[in-house]
């Protein structure tokens, strides 16, 4: 109704703004007619797009998930116990039983400690890393896991000589046996001269009786 009454108008207008002693003629006025159509058209559509955009929905917000930059987090390993952690660790045959277990190096000394099947320990020994050094090698094993024989080399500083000992064990890794030598050897030896037989958690050495001639 709005935009009738505004052609109507402009119409009115237009007719009233002619001179009286000139008649335009009817083509005229329908192309002026038509102009104004045109113009209140464009102004419907121009009015009509305006309230479309401005009533489009608004996209919605979705709320992004913050991410952590934090590093993962992993539960921390239970504790060994302390005579197996950076050991090394040698067990009887088929079960979890420690025979043999090196310790970690510390200040340049480790120990090796030597156990029953039942958890009782019956020997021990260090391996030595500074001036001098000295090291304990397992060289033969009993069927079950115990330690059949070991050889202990020991080198003492700026010297010319250098010592081994080859201990030997019983199937509960007790201590029986240690026979010393020394190298290069500089003299005939004795046997039995330098034997030890383990007793009472000691070496005790191996007396050597040599025979004398009976006199006749």
């Amino acid at each position: 109704m709005m935009y009738r009454l505004f052609y109507f108008g402009i119409c009115m207008f237009g007719l009233s703004c002619t001179q009286p002693n000139s008649q335009p003629s009817v083509d005229t006025l329908i192309k002026k007619i038509d102009s104004l159509s045109a113009q209140i058209q464009a102004l419907k559509l121009t009015a009509s797009d305006t309230v479309y955009l401005d009533s489009q929905p608004q996209p919605k917000q979705i709320p992004v998930a913050k991410q952590s930059l934090d590093k993962p987090k992993f539960k921390k390993p239970e504790a060994l116990p302390d005579k197996l952690v950076d050991s090394v660790v040698y067990f009887y045959k088929n079960s979890t039983r420690v025979s043999v277990i090196y310790k970690p190096w510390f200040n340049g000394v480790r120990k090796v400690l030597f156990f029953k099947p039942n958890g009782e320990q019956t020997f021990e020994l260090e391996e030595i890393r500074k001036s001098f050094s000295s090291n304990v090698t397992i060289k033969e094993w009993y069927d079950n896991g115990a330690v059949k024989k070991i050889e202990c080399a020991t080198y003492p500083d700026a010297s010319m000589y250098w010592y081994t000992s080859v201990i030997t064990f019983d199937e509960q890794n007790m201590p029986l046996w240690k026979t010393q030598s020394q190298h290069p050897e500089t003299s005939v030896s004795i046997p039995g001269n330098n034997d030890y037989y383990w007793k009472n958690g000691a070496w005790h050495k191996q007396e050597t009786v040599i025979e004398q001639p009976v006199p006749h």
